[in-house]
């Protein structure tokens, strides 16, 4: 933050900080999610020539509640 050594001199750049660090984080959160999502979808759209490839067997999936196509290889 290049605000910051004017925050000592200066209050009001305190506040110009503290915005831009929430905002930031925020803004972080958020395409970390994205990312996460995309890369899930990618795994998921590519996990059956993936694993053809490797010659394993594809793992069956958890049949209870709260599954939501999570397979059972990520709950080890």
């Amino acid at each position: 933050m290049p605000y910051l050594p004017l925050a000592v001199l200066w209050w009001p750049a305190a506040l110009i900080v503290l915005v831009a660090a929430v905002v930031a984080r925020h803004r972080a959160r958020l395409a970390a999610e994205v990312h996460a999502e995309l890369v899930e979808s990618a795994v998921d759209l590519h996990l059956g020539r993936l694993l053809t490839r490797l010659a394993e067997p594809r793992p069956s999936l958890p049949a209870g509640p709260g599954a939501h196509g999570v397979s059972a290889q990520t709950h080890l």
